[in-house]
């Protein structure tokens, strides 16, 4: 369920209307190249502090069992303060950076630990289907609550609201209700590991910052679950650079709201059953090559994009990432899972996170000083498919084979 929860705030808040509420209102006096420039940095601090924590928070987590203690901890954070984006108003670019990057860095602070159950739930033969089962669940939950906070952004008046801008100001407070709520049945049903001692939490702060030195080596040591890392660092950047910037460069080249919500709803829904598709590719074919399927579907998404000129081709690129969004996340979470040794799930798992957020650090910020140099927003595109082919490339190389035997 915490998949259905958590992809409430990685659709209305990363993706959608938090992004089009920036453009027209937090930041409504700035240049749109400039606003554009704004939200990439905005997205980077975010990333830079989750990169920060994600180490030394999953190496506190193992050694001291606290992982669903402190998952629950930062939901909790985050929901309040995804909540709080009600608060401004126009103008206050600052105050909305600054209470977005609060909200993002308890979100994938929150990933971090999440993460690190998925080989604890289940076998290695079941991890692939797993995975792919808990990203489609997200894209129709994360949908389901999309589309009411559409309709109170097109039809305020059915919600007793006097504009659009109010719609999207209640919508974050659904967000962080509907965050919280649903992680509820992850709280009350999944167990903690039971620990035969009792340590101070100063303590386990130092051996944790200990264990991100040693955490490091040890990974050194398994060498295609480093070289999985850094191909992932480089071809996730792409990914997840097109999906929290989509919308910005949607409008700055045109394409109207209601068709830039409209798009991000069609890919909610058709995500799923290809999420699930994605997950039975694996089965036949391999996770690699499937993994491989997914991010050549978005080489091909980003070159259109270059040229993106209507709301139709912002549509039919929507559709396109819908068919593969699911597939390069979920297939790349259970390839490094495969490669984990056992005692070291969340160490490992919070040096995923951290290439996967650092990725996201590099990919905004390119985007936004490209936009902010040029005064163009496509520039920054080619950028990305750089950094997406280097992927590809270092991904060619990892050994699957050899790893499984770790």
């Amino acid at each position: 369920m915490y998949d259905w929860a958590n992809s409430a705030f990685s659709t209305t808040i990363q993706a959608a209307l938090l992004p089009i509420f920036f453009k027209d209102v937090a930041a409504a006096n700035l240049e749109p190249f400039v606003s554009t420039s704004y939200w990439g940095y905005t997205q980077s601090v975010a990333m830079i502090i989750a990169v920060v924590l994600a180490p030394v928070l999953g190496a506190i987590a193992d050694h001291a069992a606290l992982r669903k203690r402190l998952m629950v901890f930062f939901v909790t954070t985050g929901a309040f303060f995804t909540a709080s984006l009600f608060t401004v108003d126009k103008g206050e670019f600052l105050l909305c950076s600054v209470l977005y990057v609060a909200a993002n860095v308890a979100f994938a602070s929150a990933n971090v630990f999440y993460d690190s159950f998925l080989p604890a739930v289940t076998s290695r033969d079941r991890m692939d289907w797993l995975s792919s089962l808990g990203y489609a669940y997200g894209y129709v939950g994360g949908g389901l609550l999309f589309l009411i906070n559409i309709v109170m952004v097109l039809k305020p008046g059915l919600f007793f609201l006097k504009s659009p801008v109010d719609g999207m100001k209640l919508s974050f407070v659904t967000v962080g209700l509907w965050w919280f709520g649903f992680t509820v049945p992850f709280m009350r049903h999944v167990k903690e590991e039971k620990v035969g001692y009792k340590i101070k939490i100063s303590t386990s702060i130092k051996e944790g910052f200990r264990r991100i030195f040693e955490t490091f080596k040890e990974i050194r040591k398994h060498r295609e679950a480093f070289l999985m890392l850094i191909a992932y660092w480089f071809y996730i950047d792409a990914v997840g650079t097109i999906i929290k910037m989509a919308v910005v460069y949607g409008k700055d080249v045109g394409v109207p709201n209601e068709h830039l919500m409209g798009a991000l709803l069609l890919t909610q829904f058709v995500a799923f059953p290809f999420a699930i598709l994605y997950g039975r590719i694996a089965w036949k074919l391999g996770t690699k090559k499937a993994l491989y399927l997914s991010i050549l579907v978005y080489l091909f998404i980003m070159i259109w994009g270059y040229f993106l000129k209507s709301a139709w081709e912002f549509w039919a690129l929507a559709l396109l990432v819908a068919t593969s969004q699911g597939g390069v996340q979920a297939l790349s979470r259970s390839l490094f899972g495969r490669m984990v040794p056992h005692g070291k799930r969340a160490e490992f798992f919070g040096f995923f996170s951290v290439f996967s957020k650092f990725a996201t650090v590099a990919g905004p910020a390119i985007y936004g000083f490209a936009a902010q140099l040029t005064r163009n927003s496509r520039s920054g595109i080619i950028f990305l498919i750089i950094f997406l082919l280097i992927g590809l490339a270092l991904l060619s190389r990892v050994r699957t084979e050899e790893a499984s035997k770790t």
